[in-house]
C-alpha cells in the first residue's frame, strides 16, 4: 500500500496552485464555449478570487498538499468549511 500523507500548503505552493487552478478552470469554460480564449484565463483568476477574497488567509479555507513518503507532492485539496454560498450544513472540497 502507498503511504501517503497531508500537509499545510505553503504560500509558495498556494500561488502555483491558484496558477494552475486558474488554467484548468479557463480550459474548461473555453471547451464548454462559454468563454474565448482571450477572455479566459482573466475571468478564471476572477471567479477564483471571488471565493477567496483574502487568498490563502480567507476565513474558513483550509490549502492542504498530499505527499507521498519520499516528499513527492501528489496533489492538492482545498477546503472550505463554509460553503461560498453560504448554503446550510454543507461544505465544499476542490482536489
Amino acid at each position: 500500500m502507498t503511504e501517503l500523507s497531508v500537509r499545510a500548503m505553503s504560500p509558495e505552493e498556494f500561488d502555483s496552485w491558484q496558477d494552475e487552478l486558474a488554467a484548468g478552470y479557463a480550459r474548461e469554460h473555453v471547451t464548454a464555449g462559454n468563454w474565448t480564449p482571450e477572455e479566459a484565463l482573466d475571468r478564471a483568476r476572477e471567479a477564483t478570487a471571488g471565493f477567496l477574497p483574502q487568498g490563502m488567509a480567507t476565513p474558513g479555507m483550509l490549502f492542504l498538499v498530499g505527499e507521498l513518503a519520499d516528499g513527492s507532492p501528489v496533489g492538492w485539496l482545498w477546503i472550505g468549511l463554509t460553503h461560498p454560498r453560504g448554503l446550510a450544513d454543507l461544505s465544499l472540497i476542490h482536489l
